[in-house]
């Protein structure tokens, strides 16, 4: 058995899989059932999309409706246990992320750890003492204990000081 993930699907794909998965249903609804025997590699790319398609549509309904409308949906459009399988293989994949990303901001968050010392010394350059940003992380990051490196990577995109006395004005001549 090939492990199938839910994929996002593109919009072209959409008609086309939700035809098969329509005719697959209509097929076992009137007691049509694939050979076992005859697990070819089309069949099988088709079955894991319309499993894909399948998980998609529960996921767009479990996102946009309340738990009462979900009951619904689910009770009107049962999912097939492949659908379920892909399902399951997305929750767990995030909730795995979810943990995580969790802990590692635990750690990073702690005093003196590298979310503490950037926010030390993005503090530095609003006061406006410095003339740049360069400048600002060689002379100050190495006291904060953090590389000028990740000083200057830590104050891009940072907005300027205001007021900001430091800053060198060009003479007009």
């Amino acid at each position: 058995m090939v492990k199938a993930n839910r994929q996002k699907l593109l919009d072209s794909e959409l008609d086309h899989l939700e035809f098969w998965a329509n005719w697959r249903k209509a097929g076992r609804s009137i007691g049509i059932t694939p050979s076992p025997k005859r697990v070819d590699e089309f069949s099988q790319y088709m079955e894991n999309a319309i499993a894909n398609f399948e998980a998609e549509s529960l996921f767009i309904a479990f996102e946009k409706a309340d738990m009462e409308g979900w009951t619904r949906y689910v009770q009107a459009h049962p999912p097939s246990p492949e659908a379920l399988a892909v399902l399951m293989l997305v929750a767990v994949g995030e909730a795995n992320k979810a943990r995580s990303r969790k802990s590692a901001n635990k750690g990073h968050a702690k005093d003196g750890a590298s979310i503490s010392k950037r926010k030390e010394i993005q503090e530095i350059w609003a006061s406006g003492k410095s003339k740049s940003r360069a400048h600002c992380a060689e002379k100050h990051s190495e006291s904060i204990g953090m590389s000028v490196e990740t000083g200057k990577k830590a104050l891009r995109n940072t907005p300027d000081p205001d007021p900001w006395p430091a800053k060198p004005y060009k003479q007009k001549t």
